[in-house]
């Protein structure tokens, strides 16, 4: 049974350089579909708000069929600054919260979208007792304090989580013992995680 929809708008954080994959994550095939159509679909259940892609190939990416939302503060400055931008993405759509979520999540909960909706902004997502703070609720009226905080040269996610107080919001491990946030860095991530469901 699925989880009921909100109407959140949801921002998929594909800003980053696949350093360690060697090429572009959200293009990779995932059990015969990019990854990033793999994290659509499972995002497009849970809510009827608008979603975007926060990423600089914009030709690329637009091809999923929605807006493709690139950095204008901190490019290049990691998770946070695409946080940032959702954070102004979504104002621009009229929304008070945004969620985030990494592109690299092939088994993103179900429920993820109404589990911390249900918790209120700020919150983040936990699972197996590690807190994955780039996947999250967030207000939009927070961009200012984020921006500061990304004034004073810090770039952690997870302190920028610990300084707004954001709640922890634990999802639990599949029924194999599978981590819902276990994210793709490399292709033997990729290799491991295919398959699954």
């Amino acid at each position: 049974m699925s989880a009921p929809r909100t109407s959140h708008a949801v921002c998929i954080l594909a800003g980053g350089a696949s350093s360690r994959f060697g090429s572009d994550k959200a293009l990779a095939s995932f059990d015969g579909q990019p990854l990033l159509k793999r994290v659509i679909l499972r995002i497009s259940t849970q809510t009827n708000g608008p979603i975007a892609i926060n990423a600089t190939r914009t030709k690329e990416l637009s091809a999923f069929g929605f807006p493709v939302v690139e950095d204008r503060h901190w490019a290049g400055q990691g998770p946070l600054a695409g946080i940032l931008s959702a954070m102004d993405w979504a104002a621009g759509e009229g929304a008070s919260e945004v969620i985030t979520l990494a592109v690299d999540l092939p088994f993103v909960p179900l429920n993820f979208v109404e589990k911390l909706s249900s918790h209120g902004a700020p919150s983040i997502a936990a699972s197996l007792g590690q807190s994955h703070p780039v996947n999250g609720l967030w207000m939009c009226s927070q961009r200012d304090a984020l921006d500061a905080y990304l004034s004073t040269g810090r770039r952690s996610a997870h302190g920028w989580a610990e300084s707004c107080n954001a709640s922890v919001v634990e999802f639990n491990a599949s029924s194999t013992g599978r981590d819902p946030f276990c994210n793709i860095n490399t292709r033997e991530d990729l290799t491991k995680a295919e398959g699954g469901n």
